[in-house]
């Protein structure tokens, strides 16, 4: 592995017969250890030699306040006789072989002790960049950097904390001359904009639906000095990257879509921009996904061949495209971290350094999505409970005012029951739960006043007016004695469903025919309007036989008066 910009200090300059090189070190003495911290400059950087840098080169350099380093002493080398430097030297070989793994210090062979934490003269890395441990006594130092500002000058940034490196107090000259016992390191590393995690579920609507969750980090690489000439060049060289990983630790409510071909299906990592490059690169073959399903952890980890197209894209974006479902209603907010140290650890154990620790990772933005519900209570026009009602959610309506069929809400939780139909139970509640805020969408609240217009109000964006989810209750089957409710229930979801008791949503029933009563067939009205209709044909037979009685003596009358004449 190539020596990193002010990484492995010792390494780089041990003299091979240290004795020769300058006057006896006296026992007993000390020096100190002057850090300076800067964002890695674009153009310009050399291979640190121990010496203070001068202003002319590092006056356009940008200074990291906020920095805290830890320099502890390796125990047992000492530095005052020859073979106390052969043994530096080899376990700065042994460090620098392993990568700047401070196990290979503690556990290799021989193995060192480390001792504790030397007092620096400030709390953390000054307006200059620069933080000054006095008084140290001749020894090899193991130096990290154990805390980074979440801040500079107000704005969010993200600070990937420099790799381990060692040095010694003294250190020889460039010249090889005389000893320097005021040695200064310039550990640089990027200091990027806070990474991001954006959620992308606007057309999400309930807990089962699969969302977009995306992790974007700007690409800034590590100086090194790959061929070994002392000069960084070229930009393999001065934004160079060994390791590069997205680790998220999912919300235990989610769970990734991990079936199929990892890298083509549910994944996707793609670059775009740079210093060489403009163009958008989908990564297909050039990473591996890992998922471990008793953490929830997910891991996105680049290969060799993907860590050498870095460079190209200095000050270009990666982004890591992943999809969950939920599992339950809730305010799920989840970070990811952004690695581009190898994980490294003093127990011989490969663990995660936490944000800010030696070989921590850069911690993305926030995404949250919102799932919620409503409790409905069924009653009567006097305010009876009512069960055995059964309603049907939908997220649209025809223009007729009937439900849309294509908008019939079913929810289906991962690894739950898909639920499509709810019925009030005997205290005529019920709850619906599993959906999505009306209002919230994307990560971001996009209903300010509350209104259930998206654009009426100041910092509204109309063009989210989409997105706003207005929900219909329909009841497809009405309690026994009851009427169907004559048009769909409009509401919204904007928390959890209320406690039991309590509701969010009161919907009334009225008996059949709104209480009217109509006739019933064989009954005693019917039996009335029988009689009276008998009565009526009756009459009308009577009528009739009349009036052929009457007509036929008329006729009777008629002939004989013809007769007579």
């Amino acid at each position: 592995m190539a020596a990193l910009v002010g990484a492995v200090v010792a390494a780089l300059v041990l003299p091979v017969s240290p004795a020769l090189a300058a006057p006896t070190i006296p026992t007993g003495g000390t020096g100190s250890l002057t850090i300076h911290k800067f964002e890695t400059p674009d153009s310009g950087v050399t291979v640190g030699t121990g010496e203070a840098l001068p202003s002319a080169t590092t006056d356009a350099w940008t200074p990291v306040p906020g920095v805290t380093f830890r320099v502890r002493q390796v125990n047992t080398i000492d530095l005052t006789t020859n073979a106390g430097w052969d043994a530096a030297a080899a376990l700065a070989d042994r460090f620098n072989a392993a990568g700047g793994d401070v196990n290979s210090i503690t556990s290799g062979s021989p193995a060192y002790t480390l001792g504790a934490a030397k007092a620096p003269d400030a709390a953390v890395t000054d307006g200059d960049g620069i933080q000054k441990f006095s008084a140290l006594p001749i020894g090899l130092y193991l130096v990290e950097e154990v805390g980074v500002p979440t801040q500079i000058d107000g704005e969010n940034v993200g600070v990937t904390p420099a790799a381990p490196f060692l040095v010694t107090v003294p250190i020889t000259n460039q010249a090889g001359n005389e000893w320097l016992y005021e040695v200064h390191a310039y550990p640089k590393n990027a200091v990027i904009s806070q990474p991001e995690k954006t959620v992308t579920d606007s057309g999400v609507v309930q807990v089962g639906d699969q969302t977009k969750w995306t992790v974007s980090a700007e690409i800034q690489g590590t100086p090194a000095d790959l061929d070994g000439n002392g000069v960084i060049e070229g930009n393999q060289e001065k934004y160079h990257f060994d390791f590069f990983a997205m680790v998220d630790d999912l919300d235990p409510r989610l769970k990734p879509l991990t079936g199929g071909d990892y890298n083509l299906t549910h994944f996707e990592v793609k670059l775009s921009g740079g210093v060489t490059s403009d163009e958008v690169i989908v990564l297909r073959d050039y990473y591996s996904v890992g998922y471990t399903a008793a953490t929830n952890q997910l891991r996105m980890v680049l290969r060799a061949d993907a860590l050498a197209m870095l460079p190209d894209h200095h000050g270009g974006t990666i982004t890591f495209t992943f999809y969950t479902t939920a599992l339950e209603s809730g305010t799920i907010s989840n970070t990811a971290d952004v690695y581009t140290h190898q994980y490294r650890a003093e127990s011989g154990s490969v663990v995660r350094p936490e944000p800010g620790t030696p070989g921590g990772p850069a911690t993305t933005t926030t995404a949250t999505q919102k799932f919620g519900g409503i409790r409905v209570l069924k009653t009567d026009d006097a305010n009876q409970a009512l069960a055995g009602a059964e309603f049907e959610v939908y997220t649209g309506l025809l223009p007729s005012g009937a439900p849309d069929p294509a908008k019939k809400v079913t929810v289906s939780p991962t690894g739950g029951t898909a639920v499509a139909t709810w019925t009030s139970d005997a205290n005529g509640e019920l709850v619906i739960d599993g959906l999505r805020y009306s209002d919230w969408a994307d990560g971001e609240d996009i209903d300010l006043d509350d209104s259930d217009v998206v654009g009426d109000a100041d910092g509204e964006d109309a063009a989210n007016a989409s997105k706003f989810i207005t929900y219909y209750l329909v009841e497809v089957k009405a309690p026994e004695g009851y009427s169907l409710l004559g048009a769909p229930v409009k509401f919204t979801v904007r928390d959890q469903a209320a406690e039991t008791g309590e509701s969010d949503l009161d919907v009334v029933n009225v008996p059949v025919n709104a209480g009217f009563q109509l006739p019933l067939t064989g009954g005693t009205g019917t039996t009335l309007l029988f009689t009276v209709g008998g009565l009526l044909v009756a009459g009308g037979v009577v009528y009739l036989l009349a009036a052929r009685r009457r007509r036929g003596q008329a006729a009777a009358d008629t002939t004989s008066t013809l007769a007579l004449q």
